[in-house]
């Protein structure tokens, strides 16, 4: 399994993320990093994190880090791995490292994420940890959610 450790968006960092991209063939799965950093500044439930491998930032993740009050869950808004990094367990670690975070709240007895409805890889992958798909997502844009209930205690 490969490792990765979640560090934060830094005055030293910021410049890297924004230049992360995901291959051509994924354009319109995802926003660009430096549209998420934005949003998070506007939205301070919103926690954008680099995604590293040793020394090495390989991806970004976003996610609520309190209850999302336009819909009061917690939500993965964002999680994107570079081209050149794809295929190596990263986004899996990574969102396993987000669920972890997560689970440790005492009201987190679920988590969201929103994709694309043709993104059918985005789908297996979520689906693969144990996300359940619920349908439409409430803001269109032809995304669906799904939905990973967390076990209490």
């Amino acid at each position: 399994m490969s490792t990765v450790a979640l560090r934060e968006i830094t005055t030293d960092n910021w410049e890297e993320c924004i230049q992360l991209k995901i291959s051509e063939d994924q354009a319109g799965y995802v926003e660009p990093n430096v549209v998420s950093l934005a949003e998070s500044r506007v939205h301070p439930w919103m926690l954008p994190l680099a995604i590293y491998a040793e020394d090495n930032m390989v991806g970004f993740v976003m996610y609520s880090d309190e209850r999302d009050p336009r819909l009061p869950r917690y939500w993965i808004h964002r999680l994107m791995i570079d081209e050149r990094y794809q295929g190596r367990g990263y986004g899996r670690a990574a969102l396993q490292a987000v669920i972890a975070r997560l689970q440790q709240k005492p009201d987190c007895d679920e988590i969201w994420v929103g994709y694309v409805s043709h993104n059918q890889p985005a789908k297996r992958f979520y689906a693969s940890l144990g996300f359940v798909e619920q349908g439409p997502a409430p803001w269109g844009d032809h995304e669906l959610v799904a939905r990973l209930t967390i076990d209490a205690g």
